[in-house]
């Protein structure tokens, strides 16, 4: 069963040396650049949006305000016309439509510069598009070209796969599955021998639980430290 298993593995290894050659193309690199390129892109455009709509809800409360104290400097206007010759409450008008002008400015002030904010915006987010616009371009060129290298590999890949499936079917359901689950997650070699009373594949010592099955060839043992199939060759 050990010999079946090295040669699903030895085949296996061939696709893998395929999978770290697409994954390591230049093509690739370029196209993961790329894609991260305008993921990040997205996202300050995301990013702009929120920081828009804070300046525009801002403005609008800005503006309410500023709204309100005209419509308070015209209300205490027209009744400082009707106080008679009383100096103090006409002094009490003209102190408080002062102040009231003092916020105004202030407000109207705060409100330029939303206005300026806004504009600053508008402009980053022209300036984002047309980049977005130019890499997504200069994307999908990438993208069709590792395709391509991709597509170069299909014929060689899928005699590969074709053979691996025909072997699965001679090989234990169960140590399949741990083959499987270890190789997805980037341990590779699965077997590997017992090298004196070590594993190979992590180098560490087996216990004397371990040892004690791998007597005779074709023995194997899971290996504790990194989960491998340790065999005697």
């Amino acid at each position: 069963m050990i010999k079946l298993f090295l040669d699903y593995q030895d085949t296996d290894k061939q696709l893998l040396a395929i999978e770290k050659e697409l994954k390591g193309s230049q093509e690739r690199k370029d196209y993961a650049l790329l894609k991260k390129s305008v993921s990040d892109a997205n996202e300050q455009v995301q990013k702009l949006d929120r920081e828009c709509e804070e300046l525009i809800h801002s403005y609008n409360k800005t503006k309410g305000a500023v709204d309100k104290i005209i419509a308070d400097v015209n209300e205490l206007t027209e009744e400082s016309q009707n106080v008679g010759d009383s100096v103090e409450e006409y002094d009490f008008y003209i102190k408080n439509i002062d102040k009231l002008l003092s916020q105004l400015e202030s407000m109207e002030q705060e409100l330029s510069r939303l206005v300026k904010a806004m504009e600053e915006k508008r402009k980053e987010f022209d300036k984002l598009m047309d980049y977005g616009r130019k890499i997504t371009v200069k994307l999908r060129d990438a993208q069709a070209k590792y395709r391509e290298l991709e597509s170069s590999k299909k014929d060689e890949v899928k005699a590969i796969t074709d053979k691996l499936a025909s072997m699965e079917k001679q090989l234990d359901e169960t140590l399949l599955k741990t083959y499987k689950q270890l190789r997805s997650m980037k341990t590779f070699p699965v077997f590997v021998p017992r090298i004196g009373d070590s594993c190979r594949g992590c180098g560490m010592e087996l216990p004397q639980t371990s040892l004690h099955v791998l007597q005779s060839a074709g023995d194997h043992v899971e290996c504790p430290n990194c989960h491998r199939i340790v065999y005697v060759d």
